[in-house]
């Protein structure tokens, strides 16, 4: 079929990426083409998580359908659509922390976002305020943290010290992990307990050695809508960079230590090093975030961990 060919003259073979002419000005009409063309999108671009436009570029006949009409269809089949309502829950959340920014932290994917956009592009919403909710019902609120270069919403534990104290690095990674995916159209939950394997365990059943489970390695990574997980950090020449660097002005761990994500702790095959991890507070000495690469079974008293939620957005454009 040619990018102009229309149903008034069919092909042999008709593609189902849009319904026949008989159907075109009703409401199921203009579902089954959405439907077909998200479908279309999907498996043309080889991921789960799609956008009006791509869907929208891949229609082979320009003039069935009004461009608005079917972009709002196409927008719902894909629940990130301008029209649907935005949760009042997000408001707060979401919404006023970004738009009280400046312009320079609301850039995402090359352009400046409202609050607004970003609640919008939030891939799956009751499975975003489901894990607020979970953190909360365990003593932890969420607050907004950042947008980042990868296009993703970030929040933060918004406690000053670190919990789980006297847990080791292995311990406090599989705490504070979860991973929120697709899989046959619907979302589904990975916690650390099944994210990871423990190999090898202490005499108080401490984890000593992990890995990823071979459930964890079967994700296909296009089908992550978010992850929580500890906050990274690394030492870049004699600076610190990292989320936790960002987070810890000087409000943080005063008392307590933290573990955190050191992605350069890596075995030479690049896999992770789950055997060494690197702590981290405040120095008010002088006053910096300082941190020390340590053994991951090590454990004390005043040493816990804290978390971050990350959404990969997924906006229209």
């Amino acid at each position: 079929m040619t990018e102009q060919q229309s149903y008034n003259t069919p092909p042999g073979k008709v593609e189902r990426e849009q319904s026949p002419r008989a159907e075109l000005n009703t409401p199921e009409g203009l579902k089954h083409d959405a439907q077909g063309l998200v479908n279309k999108a999907r498996k043309e671009y080889k991921r789960r998580v799609v956008t009006v436009a791509d869907a929208f570029d891949l229609r082979s006949r320009q003039t069935d359908h009004n461009p608005e009409e079917l972009r709002r269809t196409i927008a719902i089949e894909i629940k990130n659509p301008k029209q649907v309502e935005i949760d009042e829950k997000l408001i707060a959340l979401v919404i006023e922390p970004i738009n009280a920014l400046p312009e320079a932290q609301r850039i995402v994917n090359g352009k400046v976002r409202s609050g607004e956009e970003v609640a919008r592009a939030i891939p799956d919403v009751e499975a975003f305020l489901a894990e607020i909710n979970l953190q909360e019902q365990n003593g932890v609120l969420l607050d907004f943290f950042e947008l980042n270069e990868s296009g993703q919403l970030v929040m933060k534990d918004n406690c000053s010290e670190a919990y789980g104290l006297d847990e080791n690095a292995l311990q406090a990674r599989i705490r504070q992990t979860r991973v929120v995916y697709t899989e046959d159209g619907k979302t589904k939950v990975m916690t650390g307990q099944e994210y990871f394997n423990v190999t090898e365990e202490d005499k108080e059943k401490r984890p000593l050695c992990i890995e990823l489970s071979e459930a964890a390695k079967k994700i296909d990574p296009q089908s992550i809508l978010m992850v929580r997980g500890l906050p990274t950090l690394k030492l870049d020449g004699n600076n610190y960079t990292g989320e936790y660097a960002r987070m810890n002005t000087g409000q943080l761990e005063i008392l307590k230590i933290t573990w955190t994500d050191d992605e350069t702790l890596v075995d030479n095959d690049g896999s992770p090093n789950f055997s060494r991890a690197r702590s981290a507070y405040w120095n008010t000495d002088p006053e910096g975030v300082d941190s020390l690469v340590r053994d991951s079974d090590r454990r004390r008293v005043g040493l816990g961990s804290r978390g971050v939620l990350r959404v990969n957005l997924n906006f229209e454009s």
